[in-house]
């Protein structure tokens, strides 16, 4: 069978006695008058996939069960045409996240696998893995920071300069696990820190760039070097996990433990071919996430000036992806408004169809947590003009 493919209603209706002939107590499909809003929700859940970065079988599950919940693996792989194993897999991968629950339906060897319905909790989670992840980077970058303070390694060339790398991240990222807690709070109808109270606390991140008169290429000793590896690794399995076809996120962990760099020595010290560097930085320009600067000098011994690359603002680049979210989230906003009205005006015809209440929750749960979204993405905008 062919992997999912729009439309939904068509592979719904087509599939409706396979999917009710498995083991679900329940009946999972919704009446055709509704089939076109289920369609509208999977494709908003899908479009938030893509740019949370997330892998299409993932999003595929876990938008089914956002829809439809309590589902079994057979009628995952009846809506998806994905392999049990496939399905197995992925769903250990969400189990172990603690996205997905797995219930035994009772009297039966047969699982279930959950996950909570609401809109705010599928956004609500992604922000706190990364807050998570944040904070878990933070930690490791104290711990590697102590390492190289100890006499054995500090004394090692390029330790202080990776020393004083670590010691700036750790407040900028400090500064965007703020802002992510801010966010949180707002959820909960917390007050937000106010601009100018974190422009006091976080002094040193909205200060701009200080670009050195030369542009120096430091070796490190093979022991810092071997940490350098390491940090850049933790980077990449963390807050930079690389997209499938993209490159930039592979970049960025390099001009976090070396701040200016050419293409000639990014490739150096990353082993990334030509054309993964170029197409990596030419993506970051393009998104104001990189500069470039032609006025340093290449070495003390030349007076040619060469082209440096160097990351804008951390925090910017990472508060850059929670706004690709909210303007994802905003440019739904207009058809769900829409949507919701139209359910609202036919609830007296349709009450009792199939599926009718539990649509008309995810499009009032939308727009009544809107409000909340803008208000921070306000916030965000404000905080971007600073950094």
């Amino acid at each position: 069978m062919k992997n999912f493919k729009f439309p939904l209603s068509i592979y719904l209706l087509s599939h409706m006695k396979r999917i009710e002939s498995t083991d679900n107590p329940y009946n999972i499909l919704v009446d055709k008058d509704l089939v076109s809003y289920y369609e509208f929700i999977f494709r908003f859940y899908q479009e938030l996939g893509k740019v949370k970065g997330t892998p299409k079988k993932i999003s595929t599950l876990t938008t089914l069960l956002m829809i439809f919940q309590d589902l079994t693996q057979k009628q995952l792989q009846a809506l998806t045409g994905y392999s049990l194993t496939s399905i197995s897999n992925t769903l250990n991968v969400l189990q172990n996240v603690n996205f997905v629950e797995k219930i035994r339906i009772p009297g039966t060897h047969t699982f279930q696998y959950h996950m909570p319905p609401q809109i705010e909790n599928a956004i609500k989670q992604s922000i706190i893995r990364t807050h998570h992840l944040l904070k878990d980077t933070i930690t490791y970058f104290r711990q590697v920071h102590g390492e190289l303070t100890s006499p054995q390694l500090n004394q090692l060339q390029g330790a202080s300069y990776i020393q004083t790398q670590l010691k700036v991240n750790i407040k900028h990222f400090e500064f965007v696990n703020h802002v992510l807690e801010n966010f949180l709070g707002t959820l909960n109808n917390q007050d937000i820190t106010e601009m100018g109270n974190l422009e006091k606390q976080y002094a040193d991140v909205f200060k701009p760039k200080n670009f050195p008169e030369k542009y120096i290429f430091r070796d490190l000793d093979a022991i810092i070097a071997g940490i350098e590896k390491q940090i850049i690794s933790h980077l990449q399995k963390s807050i930079f996990q690389p997209k499938k076809g993209t490159s930039k996120a592979l970049l960025m962990p390099y001009f976090i433990t070396r701040e200016f760099l050419t293409q000639k020595d990014l490739k150096k010290i990353s082993k990334l071919s030509v054309g993964q560097i170029s197409g990596g930085l030419k993506e970051l320009t393009q998104k104001n996430l990189c500069g470039f600067s032609t006025n340093l000098l290449s070495n003390p011994k030349s007076n040619r000036p060469i082209k440096v690359y160097y990351i804008k603002s951390l925090p910017y680049s990472l508060i850059y992806r929670l706004r690709q979210i909210f303007d994802k989230i905003f440019e739904f906003k207009p058809s769900f408004l829409k949507m919701q009205k139209e359910l609202k005006q036919k609830k007296s015809e349709w009450n009792d169809k199939n599926g009718f209440n539990k649509i008309l929750k995810y499009f009032t749960e939308f727009v009544s947590i809107i409000t909340k979204y803008e208000e921070f993405n306000n916030y965000i905008q404000e905080i971007e003009q600073f950094i």
